[in-house]
């Protein structure tokens, strides 16, 4: 009976979730602080229904029911009050009452907890160290140092304004994330996910190494849309890896493939990742543009890694599927064409600069409209509460993420950490630049390791984000370079998420699933550094530099491929890889003075793979090589 009420109240409540959020995405906005209290309560509710404590639901002995509930009533009681009384906590912030105080301390607390639950211990400690940073950090020496700071105010400041917990960071959610994770739910369960990977393995499939090309192109499409690197493996690696591994692929490989083109749906446009919204937000730029900029590195990405697949097929003499064994690309647009219309809107409402939720919000209503049209895509009514309901419990680990690092940003702006930090950081790297983009890039990746790539992206970015300016850097090209490395995180071991994901498909080793795929995805590390220094590929600066600047990037990105992969026309000594790595890197950098020296290495890799074409060898289907790699 304690089971089926849990359910069902996780039913009723995602639906109403989504159903909140999708209204407002359509019609406008409540007041800020219903507009984020509303489904921040609701999600606070959802996460002590849908994570326990510990363990397993199942296994929850009965005092641990009795304090969850009075859990879920604490934490809707101290939102409520947010809620509520808003216009009078507003005209007495500076002066809060004991009652204040005691609602923001439970409130604080209840989000360490429901962040602990759903998402990762780590955030929720970091979270932990900030506000003792907050509460203690006057003790410290020099600049780390600050004004002293008491609880009541801290706790005040953190709950009850719209600069921390409730701040930018959960607006962004209520505002533009949760809709595109509601249409990413709506593409799953209309099976239009399916059709594009039909549509994906139909093209590439008959080429050399066509399921892993398949993985690459089915994830991009799918992942700039769903934005989460985890649920883009689990959706389309559960097809592509099995296909990868039956055509000769290693399992390791096959994983790491799906791993990397999973991940870089978050910087692949037209949507991008949830982090994008974000740097919208903060930058006071159209999202359009954000997506218009970040197009060039992202087709670099993919290209360097469709070579690298394709190269690998090469050495392995790997061949195409029979065209009888693939999907008709024909009949899965007559089959579930009707449900792209939905996407080609998408990508219309922002081009015409609709607000990404407008535009997420018709592209919705149409792709529900249009799967009444078919049995295949038509969602029961069942169908469509466990639809809503998922994109509802979906979001749980993204709101309690945001909501924590809300503290963090509130204690930054309340000590002014930000600011001591971008000096502290600049003072260490000096003039250097590049040593600035270092520390803040292992940072990023550090941070990655524990939390959601928004999560990391959003704390990284207020605290480093000015230092990298103040050295020079366009402000757009900090936030790109914060993006990108938050983005990477997820196949970077040692706690490679979307690799450790694919390895439980593929059944491969989880670390060494975790090293292909942070070298197949070397751009990703790569490219960030170069934008930095040369925005032009970021579309910034005149035309004709713009256009060398892609050309030789293009190039670069291919011999990075090619270094990876220690294979052209034939194996690739170690001496020749490292030349082929620096000739990439050169090229990948614009201006003449790296281009020709760039050349002249390639002119050498070019000559000595020439030489000993006849000779090259070739790898064993276990993905055994003999030389060079």
């Amino acid at each position: 009976m304690v089971e089926r009420l849990r359910k069902g109240l996780i039913l009723v409540l995602g639906v109403f979730l989504s159903l909140f959020l999708f209204y407002t995405a359509g019609f406008g906005q409540f007041s800020p602080m219903i507009q984020r209290g509303i489904p921040m309560m609701t999600a606070v509710i959802l996460v002590f229904l849908v994570f326990p404590a510990f363990g397993h639901y199942k296994k929850v002995a009965p005092w641990q029911w009795a304090a969850n509930y009075i859990l879920i009533l604490m934490g809707s009681a101290v939102i409520f009050y947010v809620v509520y009384y808003q216009e009078e906590i507003a005209l007495r912030l500076g002066r809060a009452n004991t009652l204040d105080f005691i609602v923001s301390t439970i409130g604080i607390l209840i989000v360490l907890e429901i962040t602990r639950r759903s998402t990762a211990p780590a955030l929720a400690y970091i979270s932990m160290f900030f506000l003792g940073y907050a509460l203690f950090g006057h003790y410290l020496p020099g600049m780390l140092g600050h004004r002293a700071l008491d609880l009541p105010t801290t706790a005040v400041y953190l709950y009850l304004s719209q600069e921390g917990i409730f701040g930018s960071s959960i607006d962004v959610m209520v505002s533009f994330i949760f809709v595109f994770m509601l249409l990413g739910s709506f593409l799953e369960a209309t099976g239009a996910g399916k059709h594009v990977i039909n549509v994906a393995y139909g093209i590439t499939g008959k080429m050399t190494g066509g399921p892993a090309l398949t993985a690459v192109l089915a994830s991009s499409m799918f992942g700039t849309v769903s934005g989460s690197p985890v649920a883009n493996v689990s959706g389309t690696g559960t097809f592509t890896i099995p296909l990868m591994k039956r055509t000769g692929y290693h399992r390791d490989f096959a994983g790491a493939v799906e791993a990397v083109a999973s991940t870089g749906g978050q910087i692949m446009p037209p949507v991008m990742g949830a982090s994008a919204f974000l740097m919208s937000e903060i930058l006071g730029i159209p999202y359009i543009e954000i997506a218009v900029r970040a197009l060039v590195p992202a087709v670099l990405f993919y290209l360097c890694l469709f070579l690298t697949v394709y190269l690998r097929a090469k050495r392995m003499g790997l061949k195409g599927l029979p065209k009888e064994e693939l999907p008709s690309v024909k009949k899965s647009l007559l089959d579930g064409g009707h449900m792209f219309f939905s996407l080609v809107l998408l990508v219309a409402l922002l081009v015409l600069n609709y607000s990404p939720a407008k535009a997420a919000f018709w592209s919705i209503l149409v792709l529900f409209l249009s799967s009444l049209t078919r049995s295949s895509s038509r969602l029961s009514v069942k169908g469509l509460f466990d639809t809503l309901a998922a994109a509802g419990k979906q979001s749980l680990g993204i709101f309690s993420a945001l909501a924590c690092v809300g503290i963090i940003i509130g204690v930054i702006s309340l000590t002014g950490l930000g600011v001591k930090f971008s000096i502290l950081v600049t003072s260490a790297a000096g003039s250097l630049l590049l040593l600035a983009l270092v520390f803040v890039a292992i940072a990023a990746l550090i941070l990655g390791m524990g939390l959601p790539p928004v999560a990391a992206y959003l704390l990284l970015v207020v605290i480093a984000g000015p230092a990298i300016e103040s050295l020079g850097a366009l402000l757009f090209t900090a936030h790109m370079f914060v993006f990108y490395f938050a983005a990477m995180a997820p196949i970077t071991p040692p706690v490679a998420l979307a690799a450790y994901t694919a390895a439980g498909i593929s059944g491969g080793n989880p670390m060494a699933t975790g090293w292909n795929a942070s070298r197949l995805g070397i751009v990703g590390f790569v490219v960030p550094f170069m934008f930095v220094y040369a925005p032009e590929l970021l579309l910034f600066g005149n035309l004709g530099d713009i256009l060398w600047a892609l050309l030789t990037a293009s190039i670069g990105v291919l011999l990075l491929a090619v270094a990876a992969e220690g294979y052209l026309f034939s194996d690739m000594p170690w001496y020749l890889r490292i030349t082929t790595l620096c000739g990439g890197l050169l090229m990948v950098y614009p201006g003449l003075e790296t281009d020709i020296p760039g050349m002249v290495l390639v002119a050498l890799m070019l000559l000595q793979q020439f030489i000993i074409r006849k000779k090259h060898t070739k790898i064993t289907p276990s993905g055994k090589i003999r030389q060079g790699c």
